[in-house]
């Protein structure tokens, strides 16, 4: 397998099961809506639903970073210097955003 095909099926799978869980989240928020009363839901806002989509829009989020880590570690494996430092770079400013 090349590394493009690598590349290609982690961000395929990654996809799948974000939307997968997104649905999932939606359908539960969904019946929630309908069987709990609108004080419930008015009062208690992080219900699991909540939790369920947020944790798929998360994996979304993630798809940059996994690419950026499955590149660092072909280019590890090729001994390319350059776009190591190059990755090391982008996995810096990528912390020093979420921190601040």
């Amino acid at each position: 397998m090349t590394k493009n095909q690598i590349i290609y099926k982690v961000l395929k799978s990654n996809l799948i099961i974000s939307i997968v869980i997104l649905i999932i989240g939606f359908f539960y928020r969904s019946y929630e809506v309908i069987n709990c009363s609108s004080q419930y839901i008015i009062n208690y806002q992080e219900t699991v639903a909540i939790k369920i989509i947020n944790f798929g829009l998360f994996l979304i989020i993630i798809f940059p970073v996994l690419r950026i880590f499955l590149e660092f570690c072909f280019f590890i494996k090729e001994k390319n210097y350059t776009y190591i430092i190059i990755c090391l770079l982008l996995f810096s400013v990528i912390g020093i955003s979420i921190i601040s």
